[in-house]
């Protein structure tokens, strides 16, 4: 067979290889793998026995752990359209995640023992029927899949990511010298796995630099691997703000899964209403902090990262010993940032609540024991454009938008006077972002009539972007007279937080060429000529 491969006859070492297959030489309870060696790297294949045992046990008919996280999700997404509480039931699917995967382990670890896959059928065949499942229903990147579902249903017990990660490992070790095996494959393993919050081990990071350096041409550091293996890394932060965004085919799988979710037919009865509370004395172990509130937080990415930045340089913002606090009308969105913040220990210094920007603003105002540092505001979903030849009241665009700027749209006058009066009191900044730039100078301009300067930038916008969207295009048409611009010494050309801080939405404007308009704001009378 390998040398009717070297000459090129692919039809003939087919037909070897399917007379091998049907063939009687082979002991009961083994079976052939074959691993081809590239003709660059020699040539010929490796020939492995291996143990058959899918005919020794029997399959359980249980959910498999891609289903049983498809359910969670589902779960996730049917109970934030209801805002009901399902964190038993998310329990129980667990619970049933974890028993498979704890049986995966266990057979794994005696193998690593020098134990062979017959000696364990002998002694445990029910745990080996786990294992065989989880095997067959986690091959390739199933298992970083199933990560990244659970972390989007805010499922936070730890131990449920390292064990999916073992098994992620071992796929890539089993798969991943095969030659059908590409490095975009092994990347996409990574991505998940970093989109869910999970952190890899530096022997982790090592095997596969080793497996990247033998798909190029070029070594692969584990400096590389390390960068890339990041909740704000560009690729993992995309998967994110797909899921944000609600993009076609991602609104398409959230939809099935809250059917597959029903589906399951678990009971509900026992899920109530959670109400929105804010005891500042259970939310934070030192609630007399400085707080940084991000308003309309979505997944919580930025929060995160700013609750990872133990130093900044940056003179407006000192995070070592500050509280965070999200704040988003989406229960989905407000799990995922909620469940990885409790995986990495933030409990007690950031916490995610759904609420309206202004009740959130006002519990604050009337009982937060310590001051508020920085309000952040960072690409609120923006309002429709109306076209010039019609009003806002007979005008339907995309009815997902709010109606207009003062319909519907979260940043109001009454919100930004509530932050001015917030941060008047400690002397914090107000931070705007959007990637439509009518809608940040909106912003901007009612923060002003609210009582607040923008502050002067070290790298001030002083000339537009080549690249415009469509709705600049489009609101620049509408203008009469040349309009005011986002740009000058209060427009921040290059972004103001840095790469590990940024929204999903910064990052993928960035990839993406999409300008984004940025100012930061202090109360008049707390700011005189400074300067950053």
């Amino acid at each position: 067979r390998s040398e009717a491969r070297w000459r090129g006859d692919y039809e003939t070492a087919d037909a070897f290889r399917q007379k091998l297959n049907a063939s009687d030489l082979l002991p009961p309870g083994l079976s052939l793998v074959i691993e081809d060696i590239p003709r660059v790297k020699g040539g010929g294949s490796r020939w492995s026995l291996v143990y058959d045992v899918s005919e020794q046990v029997s399959m359980d008919d249980k959910p498999t752990v891609l289903q049983l996280a498809h359910s969670a999700l589902g779960l996730a997404v049917s109970s934030s359209q209801t805002h009901r509480d399902c964190s038993q039931e998310l329990d129980r699917l667990v619970d049933q995640t974890m028993g498979r995967l704890n049986s995966w382990f266990d057979v794994h670890g005696r193998m690593l023992e020098g134990l062979s896959l017959v000696d364990c059928l002998d002694s445990h065949p029910e745990v080996v029927s786990y294992w065989l499942a989880v095997e067959q229903e986690l091959r390739g990147r199933k298992a970083a899949d199933a990560a990244f579902w659970f972390a989007i249903a805010g499922v936070a017990r730890e131990e449920l990511y390292e064990l999916l990660l073992r098994v992620g490992i071992k796929e890539l070790q089993r798969f991943g010298h095969r030659p059908s095996c590409r490095i975009k494959h092994l990347w996409a393993v990574v991505d998940r796995f970093a989109a869910a919050g999970v952190r890899a081990n530096s022997s982790d990071i090592c095997a596969l630099s080793a497996l990247l350096s033998s798909k190029d041409d070029h070594q692969v550091p584990s400096d590389e691997v390390t960068a890339r293996w990041d909740l704000h890394a560009d690729a993992s932060s995309l998967l994110v703000w797909k899921f944000s965004t609600r993009q076609r085919k991602q609104r398409d799988f959230l939809t099935s899964a809250a059917r597959h979710w029903q589906s399951q037919c678990y009971s509900t009865s026992d899920i109530q209403l959670k109400a929105t509370t804010y005891d500042w004395k259970e939310i934070f172990k030192e609630p007399k902090r400085p707080l940084v509130i991000d308003i309309g937080c979505g997944m919580g990415l930025s929060l995160l990262g700013i609750a990872s930045t133990a130093n900044s340089d940056e003179e407006w913002h000192q995070w070592e010993h500050c509280n965070f606090l999200g704040v988003d009308l989406s229960p989905l969105a407000i799990r995922y940032g909620e469940g990885i913040a409790r995986r990495w220990g933030y409990e007690g210094s950031l916490h995610f609540i759904v609420d309206t920007a202004e009740r959130a603003l006002k519990a604050v105002d009337s009982s937060y024991p310590g001051p508020v540092s920085q309000v952040l505001i960072q690409f609120p979903t923006p309002y429709r454009m109306v076209p010039s030849n019609t009003t806002s009241s007979d005008y339907q665009g995309n009815t997902q938008l709010p109606k207009n700027a003062k319909e519907g749209f979260m940043v109001t006058e009454e919100l930004l006077q509530q932050a001015a009066s917030l941060l008047e009191k400690s002397h914090g900044r107000l931070l705007l972002q959007s990637n439509c730039e009518d809608v940040a100078i909106h912003m901007c301009k009612t923060a002003i009539e609210a009582g607040m300067v923008g502050v002067q930038s070290k790298d001030p916008r002083l000339a537009m972007p080549v690249e415009t969207t469509q709705r600049t295009n489009t609101w620049l048409s509408q203008q009469s007279e040349s309009p005011n611009r986002a740009m000058g010494p209060i427009w921040w050309n290059s972004p103001i937080l840095s790469k590990s801080c940024q929204t999903e939405t910064e990052i993928s404007c960035v990839l993406n060429n999409v300008p984004v308009h940025r100012c930061l704001l202090a109360v008049t009378e707390t700011l005189s000529t400074k300067t950053l």
